[in-house]
């Protein structure tokens, strides 16, 4: 099946460059094989320079679905286990839609660690940018190869840096190492988050390399290119 796609398909399209480095490692052809991020709406909302507090304390956020493969779990795993000295320093906002009292429940445990937890049942593309206000660091912890969450561009389009895992595209988008966590390594997520929470300066450093997010209008004219050729 490999062999008939490269011999039938001119160009082949990857949205990440990490999703081209997997299918690649599975049989499927380097060479014709381009990279093209998606386009999202939030990019065509004027840019936000985001000032960051000069607190101590720092403000993260999840955004999303409560899935093991996003990391909801794991994250709150994490947040459970790090340094005393790190949770009563985080605000932490979730907005993820649950029924499940078990999982308010969890968050109402947890917020006895940190300094505060607001929970959001839900969010619409309307509302979220009111959620994230006071939000400093979005959190994309997922567990699998994620080709590039949407989530990731839901942030930065608001003006909020974000520390993710190293699996998938989502670290692309700054392409700064400050910025991603090794995968379910307890340490060094702690070790990020702390840095930035230390040298919250450098949380405006995300946006000085990486990848601009494209308009949902760019994207389809740089697809119009690609056929065209």
């Amino acid at each position: 099946m490999v062999t008939k796609i490269n011999q039938n398909i001119d160009e082949l399209i990857s949205v990440s460059q990490r999703t081209k480095e997997v299918v690649c490692k599975r049989g499927i052809r380097n060479s014709h094989h381009s990279v093209l991020y998606i386009g999202t709406k939030f990019a065509e909302l004027p840019y936000k320079n985001k000032e960051f507090s000069n607190t101590e304390d720092i403000t993260i956020a999840y955004i999303g679905y409560m899935r093991h493969d996003k990391g909801y779990y794991y994250l709150l795993y994490l947040l459970e286990k790090i340094d005393i000295n790190i949770a009563r320093k985080i605000n932490f906002i979730v907005a993820a839609r649950t029924n499940n009292t078990h999982e308010i429940n969890r968050l109402q445990q947890l917020s006895q660690r940190l300094k505060s937890v607001i929970f959001h049942n839900g969010y619409t593309h309307d509302n979220l940018s009111s959620i994230l206000e006071k939000a400093e660091l979005g959190i994309v912890p997922v567990l699998w190869e994620d080709c590039l969450p949407q989530v990731v561009y839901e942030f930065v389009c608001n003006g909020i840096p974000v520390l993710s895992s190293d699996l998938g595209g989502a670290k692309e988008i700054a392409n700064n190492s400050k910025f991603f966590y090794k995968s379910k390594c307890i340490d060094d997520f702690e070790n990020k988050l702390a840095f930035l929470l230390q040298n919250k300066q450098e949380l405006k450093s995300f946006f000085s390399s990486g990848i601009r997010p494209l308009t949902i209008n760019e994207h389809i004219n740089e697809l119009t290119n690609l056929y065209t050729i």
